[in-house]
């Protein structure tokens, strides 16, 4: 422990709790890849010039898997599939050199506030200095001070995000354009490029795909999929009742005694759509939590109640390369032609008049147009796939303005703003203090996000030695 915390246990309720200071979670994230790294062959990579050593960003690995469990608990097993540690633990690193490089310090004091303040750490509402030694040690099978500076760089973050966010203001005319596009409402029309009108001006070549494949590997895996034995008793059937009260039958008892019929999924992931089941998020849901062999108790939906047994699960694994291909073929292409489609479409946009037709000029164009109607938030969006990147396209735009083209899941899109609703000023005096509260959070997480995406972009990664520390497990069933 630090030498004031050796000398003095630290007596404090809890009124923090890990999940505050944790990173927030960027699950499959891509950087901008270079194949002409640092030199020294002992770096990983290199922020702002400097080497990443193997030892270094192992210990920035490990850091997150504990944060994780931390964090997560018992849910961690479930969840790690979802959680790319490759990638956390570099934003881990590139956050820490940011945050120093903002001359930005954690006291030895802090730190020692902020573990002793740790439920995991109490006992009787104090400060166990014994218990902690022995979870440091025991648990987390590192040393006290090592254990002490991994709490250090947490910290070191928590405050790179708190100031950051502080720096997010809204000028009164900026807070009141929010709000009349929040409250009052725009009706917009836009145009799609598909990216599969250019998709024959893309190359995939081996050398691409296996950067992409080093830079995210973990994005690249089977889904866990599980198969389930089911009951299904129709709200119609007149025993429903009788059969719901059977406390000591299992699923082939309750079939056999009621002239039931036991069905069986096919093996299924949690994205996939399983008509068997009817569609119902809850049952899917119930599906993955179900241990092999244990049954559920009944569910009732609006056709009638289901019972469920799980009949065997399959694992998520990871793929290797060559396994991978074919789908790091379509996912390069599909950015690239992307990528291409907005260049075309900005450039098809760019000589339309103010005053023309935004629908008919698009139409002379091949392009389909379409409209929504009364947006007011993102989920308003949906129609463009990417209702965020959307909004942050559109945000400013006033009346009879368009955007330039940008990126949605279906190739490029351009927007145009074609009325611009009223909304009530009065109300808007009333709620001006919370409404600007919330849309400074907002503004502050949209600069966190913009920072960590500017450092990511900044990284270089050893692609070989990157391999070489994760390779591929082809032996693995």
């Amino acid at each position: 422990m630090l030498k004031f915390l050796r000398a003095k246990k630290v007596q404090h309720r809890i009124y923090l709790i890990l999940a505050a200071v944790i990173i927030p979670p960027f699950l499959f994230w891509g950087v901008t890849v270079s194949q002409k790294e640092g030199k020294n062959p002992s770096s990983l990579g290199l922020i702002d010039g400097r080497p990443v050593s193997v030892q270094d960003y192992l210990g920035s690995y490990k850091a997150v898997q504990r944060q994780a469990t931390f964090l997560f608990g018992e849910r961690l097993k479930s969840l790690q599939n979802r959680i790319n540690f490759k990638g956390e633990a570099w934003d881990r690193l590139l956050l820490v050199h940011e945050a120093k490089k903002e001359n930005i310090r954690v006291s030895d004091e802090e730190v020692v506030d902020w573990i002793g303040r740790q439920p995991v750490f109490l006992s009787k509402g104090r400060f166990d200095d014994r218990y902690y030694q022995l979870y440091v040690d025991r648990a987390l099978r590192m040393s006290a001070r090592d254990f002490e500076e991994e709490i250090r760089q947490t910290l070191l973050i928590q405050k790179l995000q708190e100031k950051v966010r502080s720096t997010a203001t809204l000028s009164d005319e900026e807070l009141k354009d929010l709000y009349r596009r929040k409250k009052g409402g725009l009706d917009l029309v836009y145009a799609v490029l598909p990216w599969e009108s250019e998709k024959e001006n893309v190359k995939a070549d081996e050398k691409s795909l296996e950067a992409r494949f080093a830079a995210a590997p973990d994005k690249w895996k089977t889904p866990e999929k599980v198969k389930i034995r089911y009951l299904f008793v129709p709200k119609e059937n007149t025993g429903a009742a009788a059969i719901r009260d059977e406390k000591q039958l299992d699923l082939d008892a309750l079939a056999k005694k009621y002239g039931l019929s036991v069905k069986e999924t096919a093996a299924f992931s949690k994205n996939d759509a399983v008509p068997d089941l009817g569609g119902y998020e809850e049952l899917l849901s119930l599906s993955f939590l179900l241990k092999t062999g244990e049954e559920s108790g009944w569910m009732s939906v609006d056709e009638g109640m289901f019972k469920l047994k799980s009949a065997g699960r399959e694992s998520a694994r990871d793929l290797t390369f060559e396994e991978a291909k074919e789908d790091l073929r379509r996912d390069f292409v599909k950015e690239k032609a992307t990528a291409l489609a907005v260049k075309k479409l900005d450039e098809l946009a760019r000589p339309m008049p103010a005053g023309e037709d935004f629908a008919a000029f698009f139409k002379n164009k091949g392009i389909e147009t379409k409209t929504i109607g009364h947006y007011t938030s993102a989920a308003d969006l949906a129609p463009l796939g990417n209702p965020e990147r959307a909004e942050k396209n559109i945000s400013s735009l006033k009346q009879g303005e368009r955007s330039a083209a940008f990126a949605v899941p279906q190739g490029a899109a351009v927007v145009k703003v074609v009325k611009e609703s009223a909304f009530d000023a009065k109300k808007f005096e009333e709620e001006r203090d919370s409404f600007r509260k919330e849309a400074l959070i907002q503004k502050g997480r949209e600069a966190m996000q913009a920072l960590l995406e500017k450092l990511r972009n900044a990284l270089k990664l050893n692609l070989e030695m990157m391999k070489d520390l994760f390779p591929a497990e082809d032996a693995k069933p």
